[in-house]
């Protein structure tokens, strides 16, 4: 009895779906967008997922930033002068260093400065953001040079004064002309 229970339950299924032909295909129209839906989510939620692995993969999936966090009363009056402040802070060449050695793993270190400044041309006068640097920077922040070189070593083991400008900060300091071995 229980066979020919589930044979009479296929056939009213069957004769259901044929009597409600508009109900039949809008249900099954509904599973085909739901089930279209799901997939097109999971679709764009992979891509943004790989989009998002690769922008960290382009940073260097090894590398760390540490940065210190400057405090309030960041000037320091230096002794034996009434007019020189000097702005004392964060981490040094010797923590970073320090780090290089101490820390398993760590290959190479690159300690960087940043500070807002002004800085003039001529009459031109403009606010930027100065980064000291080594002349490993590029390798380590994938930095393109559209002309000219960067920082090498020869200039760092002299002490010379060089900067690599940006193409924006070239324009707008230079306004058209060649800023290439400037002083």
């Amino acid at each position: 009895m229980r066979g020919s229970s589930l044979i009479q339950i296929v056939q009213v299924g069957f004769k259901s779906l044929r009597l409600h032909k508009l109900r039949s295909g809008l249900t099954m129209l509904g599973m085909i967008i739901g089930v279209w839906a799901v997939i097109v989510l999971v679709a764009i939620g992979e891509g943004a997922s790989h989009d998002a692995q690769e922008a960290i993969k382009a940073l260097g999936a090894q590398n760390v930033i540490i940065r210190s966090v400057k405090p309030m009363s960041d000037k320091v009056q230096l002794q034996g002068s009434d007019m020189e402040w000097e702005t004392i802070y964060g981490l040094k060449n010797s923590d970073a260093s320090r780090i290089s050695k101490t820390v398993p793993g760590v290959i190479k270190v690159l300690p960087v400065l940043t500070q807002r400044k002004n800085i003039t041309h001529g009459k031109r006068d403009v606010d930027c953001q100065l980064i000291g640097t080594y002349p490993y920077y590029p390798q380590f922040t994938q930095s393109k040079m559209v002309a000219g070189t960067f920082l090498n070593e020869i200039e760092e083991a002299r002490k010379e004064n060089s900067c690599v400008l940006t193409l924006e900060l070239a324009e707008k300091l230079f306004a058209g002309h060649n800023p290439l071995m400037e002083k």
